[in-house]
């Protein structure tokens, strides 16, 4: 495939620009973790080695771009959904993980039984959010990531069910045993945020998203493609981008900042914490839209989906 309709262009220069996109968004993503997180900024900001990342970023997509020749754009278009189906479904597990280990802790600390379990310097440590962040948080992530991978029955829209159950627990214990705390609020805010956001590229992926059709919905399935194509181009790619940049600029932008500090928020005693990772959450918005975005486009040009009766 050299041309792709109905948009018109070469076929190995979309696939070039959606792969450029894929590994030029994990190049952001890395050095924004080295500078900031890893504190290297004395090596990395503005030096040779960020110009080395996104060289490599370039030639890498590319590269991929040039091994992925012999697949069709629906295909390809069908692997970077798939990339995006196990950033979410291991965001899924992490969260899951993450929410059920802070809750317990939260609860022993508040019951006092924290310090007889872990011992008294463990327990103070657990009461800290730059240990809790680092010891307890990111394994759980790490975790949550490699089940993932074997795991794939489960996925973000069990954070339905878990949203509905955490509320139903508070229900229970407030009219039925009188017992209210903080951290029972801040799981189904966590769960809850957690679900809205990961939601959005799979929603896109679906073709679930509210659109206004009056024109739409008339359109032939070539010219329905050829306006997902140039919304996702034009629009949507812009808006992932804007809201990585603009969220990881620098330490005191709405994402590095809380994730830098392991924020935990107000309700710190007695609650989770884990604001500084509902921060997180737009990062992983970002990305996975950066991703889905490029996707529609590999898949609104691809010639391998048509509308019963035409043909392309």
């Amino acid at each position: 495939m050299t041309t792709s309709e109905p948009v018109g262009l070469p076929g190995h220069i979309l696939r070039a620009f959606a792969f450029g996109s894929l590994t030029l968004v994990l190049a952001y993503v890395l050095n924004n973790f080295l500078i900031h997180v890893g504190d290297l900024s004395r090596v990395l900001d503005g030096g040779i080695v960020v110009i080395v990342i996104y060289v490599l970023a370039l030639f890498g997509g590319l590269a991929l771009a040039f091994l992925a020749a012999g697949r069709s754009l629906g295909q390809t278009s069908q692997q970077f959904s798939a990339i995006n189906t196990y950033i979410v479904r291991g965001a899924f597990w992490a969260v899951l993980l993450v929410g059920v280990g802070d809750t317990i802790i939260s609860f022993l600390r508040i019951e006092g039984l924290a310090e007889p379990i872990f011992g008294e310097e463990l327990a103070g440590s657990l009461n800290k959010q730059n240990f809790r962040g680092p010891f307890v948080h990111v394994p759980l992530v790490v975790l949550g990531y490699i089940l993932a991978i074997f795991i794939r029955g489960l996925g973000f829209i069990w954070l339905t069910l878990l949203v509905v159950f955490a509320q139903l627990i508070i229900v229970i214990t407030v009219n039925v045993y009188s017992y209210e705390q903080a951290f029972q609020a801040d799981l189904v805010r966590f769960w809850y945020a957690a679900l809205f956001l990961f939601a959005t590229a799979y929603t896109l992926l679906e073709g679930g998203h509210v659109r206004v059709d009056v024109v739409f919905a008339s359109l032939s399935q070539a010219r329905k493609k050829l306006v997902n194509f140039w919304g996702a181009l034009l629009l949507g790619m812009p808006l992932a981008w804007i809201t990585l940049v603009m969220g990881t600029w620098d330490q005191s932008r709405i994402i590095n900042s809380p994730i830098l500090r392991y924020e935990i928020g107000q309700q710190s005693v007695g609650g989770l914490y884990i604001k500084y990772m509902m921060a997180g959450f737009l990062l992983i918005l970002a990305v996975t839209l950066v991703i889905e975005f490029a996707a529609l486009m590999l898949s609104s040009a691809s010639k391998d989906q048509t509308s019963e009766g035409e043909t392309e």
